[in-house]
């Protein structure tokens, strides 16, 4: 159900961002234009994660598979990240907390990992840092930071 949201959302950043671009009026607003159509691309990802990650848990419940201890906490804690996230972008936050519970979601996550039993459990615990780095790198980071706090 979001596919139609995010290309409109995608039409609208695009066409924003000319106007913003062409309208000596709307100069100023540049800078903060450029960081929510940036950030368009990174949440298209991010839904794309987690509608991957709904599929993963979903054949994983169908089929009766074992959890992994601690995996359906990290699920938890990304539901909460990704709460803050959405809270820090509508507010113009800083993104620090959003940040620091997605570093920690990912984090249960890969700690989960070795108890991984099934392809599903182990693509729920990948798909988690996915969506966490995604929303890290809408937050303002580069990669080489995702990398950093990410290494567990």
């Amino acid at each position: 159900r979001m596919s139609p949201m995010l290309t409109t959302l995608t039409a609208t950043a695009t066409n924003v961002s000319e106007v913003a671009r062409i309208s000596p009026i709307r100069w100023r607003q540049r800078a903060h234009v450029e960081l929510y159509t940036a950030t368009v691309i990174d949440l298209d990802n991010a839904v794309r994660d987690a509608r991957t990650m709904g599929r993963k848990i979903s054949a994983l419940l169908r089929h009766g598979e074992p959890v992994p201890a601690g995996l359906d906490d990290a699920v938890d804690a990304l539901a909460s990240a990704v709460e803050i996230f959405a809270d820090d972008l509508s507010e113009r936050d800083d993104f620090d907390e959003a940040r620091r519970e997605l570093i920690e979601a990912a984090r249960m996550a890969s700690v989960a990992l070795p108890e991984a039993a099934t392809m599903n459990s182990a693509a729920i615990a990948a798909q988690i840092r996915s969506l966490a780095a995604d929303l890290m790198y809408a937050s303002g980071y580069t990669r080489d930071e995702i990398d950093e706090r990410m290494d567990f």
